[in-house]
């Protein structure tokens, strides 16, 4: 079955429900509503008949009884079995009757309150029917309604016979109940008397609105308005009396219309919400007491904005109508309404748009959950101070509508009186609770009928306290007690905190105590909360790094240590002293100005860093930051100061220290081009000499100058080698200066990229065959490029030199040419010793060599591969080695295809 037929059937059977609820509404007296009853249930479930008793003081009467069947047993057989039972009990094959054709089978349904036997229907059925889960359903929600209307009319009858009584129970009451019609007041009770201070006689026969607070006698007169002019609605609002003593109270008052004595008056009950008032005033200074107690509410929550959307909803909100927060965010409010219901509402938010400070109007609206079913909600709502937003409170009085649609026939002095009151009331003695009204229920649960039951479930700390305070007013010694107590619910699902009045109470010449039980969790929670909030504040505010201050007109008013710390001065020397004698001159003025403009509501915040006069004698440089806000209900100024002195001064030398390096960097600069261009002299100077000296030696060791000794050849030839390696450095040596100077020219032409590899191989060859070194070129079609030979055939030689250095014998050299789609990549690997991975990126670097070991012999001064990067640079390409110790080296250059003409 999908969610809308469960929702169709449950509609269905709760209108069934109704039906019967309805009819017996119409009933004049006991007897007939028991045969309505009967009546109405044997036709909408098809059954064969019935009969309908009632018990009153162990006294077991039939009051009425439908269909053919006369049963040959009595009610009064089963009454042990019924009193043990809060189900339905169903006799299979009852054969005991009179007149039955064939064997029946009996329902009985038996109907308590507070634990005690009240009244039995009996309804026959075919023999073997079994009842449907939503016949049980519908009989099980009209139960406990039907019981209330059997027990209204018992109480009924003898309330009517003792005025005494009533009043006695009225005076009872924790909840102030005054009765007037139009404004002038017939009776109040003892409660009332507390409240305002004013005696019974003093109240009767005045207009109520004299002791109504002035600013709230236009919702009063509003109210007695509607009353004349024959509104008959339930009203419920906050308003302010003032007492006698002159003191203002908050009370909750409910408005009904009752007939006392013979006309229709107005019945009022009211409830002290002094306190609660006090403790709301105390909150809305508090954001974060406001939302703990927006989030733990036990009443649902909503802002809505002045669209009537949804800004923010509590949990319980969440809880009442079955959607979360982000579900209903941003939604219209008519999300949650029922049909009809939203032009009503729609009119009275308009209305608090026009009239944004009138008192807050409750009243009572049909919604409906995320699944459809509806609940009736109490709502009461105000505009946020400040803002145009709406802070909307919720009561879910589903459950009391529907008792008041089961009870709106019955007597209503006693509906008032049980139903309406805004507290937990409950009559009772050792032995028995007399009675008990729904917020007692609330309070500790429906299944703890018994005093002893409701006496477990209040706290071992406090039990003993109520019993003691119970069995002193029992027993006379005391008129009243009043106590706090705490209380587990039911099953342990928590606790509560609730304030109890007892006080005697005479019925029947036995006597009672009667206790007036009021939830107080939400205030205790609330204190609680306050008191928590502000420690947490002191404590944050205290162990703040940053100095806090806050500066009124005139002063500082207060300080944390911090900012005693850092400014040097104590609290009690702080707030005596002036602007000038705390802030240098030069800030001085621009601080004044900027602090009235936020005073004035000009800007509401300013930052800038200020030097301050420190106690001493030093100076303290801080990040000042200065933001408006209200403290005890004035503008002021709240101060936060970060010490940045170490800051400061880390920043002068920082300063001094980066002019220091500037002119070394200029210096070094001046040295090293003066470093290049004594590099560059030198040079061009040794390469003269040089190039005779190699011209010479080659001359001897042809013979050209006359025959020579071998070992004169032999001394020439070494001479020769170490001539051309001495210009080999030159070269590099100029080639570097050039590099430096920005002068390393490239005189390119089309040529063949691999004859110039080949004259390479050539050149080296020499080399390559004294260590038995084979060099293997991997020769590919490459198209001619716009290449400078001289300096390509320079860098292959560098690169294979290097590669032919480090090999060991007898060991081979690959190239490998790679043509690209845009360029053309040359690799020369080797099997040498490999260069470690954090010497791999300095090879390029001049002068750098990456193994200064035994090798040191083969190695130049570490120019060439810079040198090399130069020139495939210049050709627009790039270069690279990789390299893993121990298994060789492979040295990567490319050369871009746009060299080609």
């Amino acid at each position: 079955m999908d969610r809308g037929e469960v929702v169709d059937k449950g509609v269905h059977n709760l209108s069934i429900a109704f039906d019967i609820l309805t009819s017996l509404g119409k009933s004049e007296n006991l007897e007939e509503l028991c045969l309505a009853f009967l009546t109405r249930v044997t036709e909408k479930f098809q059954m064969l008949g019935g009969e309908f008793w009632v018990i009153d003081d162990n006294r077991v009467q039939k009051v009425a009884s439908i269909g053919k069947y006369e049963p040959g047993w009595s009610v009064d057989e089963e009454i042990g079995r019924l009193e043990n039972t809060t189900r339905f009990v169903i006799y299979r094959r009852l054969s005991r009757m009179k007149k039955a054709p064939a064997d029946v089978d009996v329902f009985l349904l038996p109907l308590k309150f507070r634990g005690d036997l009240v009244g039995v229907p009996v309804i026959y059925i075919q023999k073997g029917r079994k009842l449907s889960n939503d016949e049980e359903w519908i009989l099980s929600s009209i139960k406990d309604i039907l019981t209330n209307y059997i027990v209204s009319n018992i109480v009924c009858e003898r309330a009517s016979e003792s005025e005494r009584f009533q009043s006695m129970l009225l005076d009872t009451i924790g909840a102030g109940i005054v009765i007037h019609k139009g404004g002038v007041v017939r009776y109040v009770n003892k409660a009332v008397e507390k409240i305002g201070g004013y005696t019974r006689e003093e109240w009767e026969g005045k207009d109520i609105i004299q002791f109504v607070h002035p600013d709230d006698r236009d919702i009063v007169m509003d109210v007695l308005k509607r009353r004349g002019e024959g509104d008959d609605t339930k009203i419920n609002l906050n308003l302010r009396v003032i007492t006698k003593s002159g003191v203002v109270k908050w009370v909750n008052l409910t408005s009904n219309l009752i007939t006392y004595k013979g006309e229709r008056v107005s019945f009022l009950t009211g409830v002290d919400i002094t306190e609660l008032k006090e403790v709301e005033e105390a909150l809305a200074k508090s954001e974060k007491h406001y939302r703990a107690l927006f989030e733990n509410a036990s009443l649902p929550i909503s802002i809505t904005d002045s669209k009537r959307r949804f800004v923010e909803v509590n949990r319980a909100f969440e809880e009442l109508f079955g959607y979360t927060r982000d579900e209903v965010k941003g939604k219209d409010i008519s999300v949650i309404l029922a049909e009809g219901v939203e032009d009503k509402v729609a009119k009275i938010h308009d209305v608090r748009r026009v009239a944004p400070h009138k008192a807050p109007e409750t009243y009572e609206i049909i919604t409906v959950t995320k699944s459809q079913i509806p609940r009736v909600v109490r709502v009461t709502s105000r505009m946020l101070p400040d803002s145009d937003m709406d802070i909307t409170f919720l009561q879910d009085v589903t459950r009391e509508k529907e008792m008041i649609i089961a009870l709106e026939e019955s007597e209503e002095r006693y509906r008032t009186l049980a139903e309406v009151s805004q507290v937990g009331i409950m009559i009772f003695s050792d032995e028995q609770v007399l009675f008990r009204n729904q917020h007692i229920d609330e309070i500790f649960g429906d299944k703890a009928n018994k005093p002893d039951e409701i006496f477990k479930q209040i706290s071992a700390e406090d039990r003993g306290a109520f019993i003691g305070a119970y069995r002193k007013v029992l027993s006379g010694k005391s008129d009243m007690e009043t106590l706090e107590l705490k209380v587990i619910k039911e099953g342990g699902a928590g606790s509560i905190f609730v304030e109890a009045k007892i006080v005697p109470v005479v019925y029947r010449n036995k006597r009672y105590v009667l206790a007036n039980i009021i939830d107080i969790t939400m205030l205790r929670r609330a204190m609680a909360n306050l008191i928590a909030s502000e420690m947490k504040y002191r404590v944050l505010v205290e162990n703040l790094p940053v100095g806090i201050a806050i500066h009124s007109e005139k002063s500082i008013i207060f300080c944390n240590r911090a900012f005693e710390e850092i400014v040097g001065y104590g609290f009690d020397e702080l707030k005596k002293m002036k602007m000038r004698e705390l802030v240098a001159e030069a800030d001085l003025e621009t601080l004044r100005n900027r602090m009235k403009f936020i005073l004035d509501g000009v800007i509401r915040s300013y930052k800038k860093e200020v030097q301050l006069k420190s106690s001493m004698c030093e100076d303290v440089f801080v990040f000042l930051s200065m933001n408006r806000i209200y403290f005890d209900s004035k503008p002021a100024v709240l101060l936060g100061i970060i010490d940045i002195t170490d800051r400061k001064k880390a920043e002068e030398a920082l300063k001094k220290a980066h002019e220091e390096i500037k002119r070394s960097h200029q210096e070094l600069k001046k040295l090293d081009a003066a470093k290049t261009e004594f590099l560059n002299i030198i040079s061009h100077e040794l390469k003269t000499p040089l190039t005779s000296v190699i011209g010479y030696t080659e001359i001897l060791q042809d013979g050209l100058l006359g025959s020579i000794s071998p070992a004169q050849k032999e001394a020439i030839k070494s001479l020769h080698i170490s001539s051309r390696r001495l210009s080999s450095l030159v070269d590099d040596l100029l080639d570097y200066s050039r590099i430096e100077l920005g002068k390393l020219t490239m005189t390119k032409e089309r040529s063949d990229l691999n004859d110039i590899i080949q004259q390479s191989i050539n050149e080296v060859s020499p080399i390559a065959v004294d260590k038995g070194i084979t060099i293997t070129f991997n020769r590919k079609q490459i198209p001619e490029l716009l290449l400078d030979r001289h300096r390509i055939n320079q860098l292959m030689n560098n690169i294979l030199s290097n590669a032919i250095k480090f090999s060991p014998s007898n060991s081979e050299v690959f190239i490998i040419e790679i043509p690209k789609d845009d360029e053309v990549e040359i690799i020369v690997k080797d099997e040498g010793p490999g260069i470690p991975k954090e010497k791999l990126k300095r090879i390029f670097d001049k002068f750098y060599q990456a193994d200064m070991s035994d090798r040191r012999s083969t190695m130049g001064m570490g120019l060439g591969l810079a040198i090399s990067k130069a020139i495939v640079e210049g050709h627009g390409g790039s270069i690279w080695a990789e390299s893993e110790v121990g298994k060789g080296s492979a040295f990567h250059f490319t050369l871009k295809y746009t060299n080609r003409q």
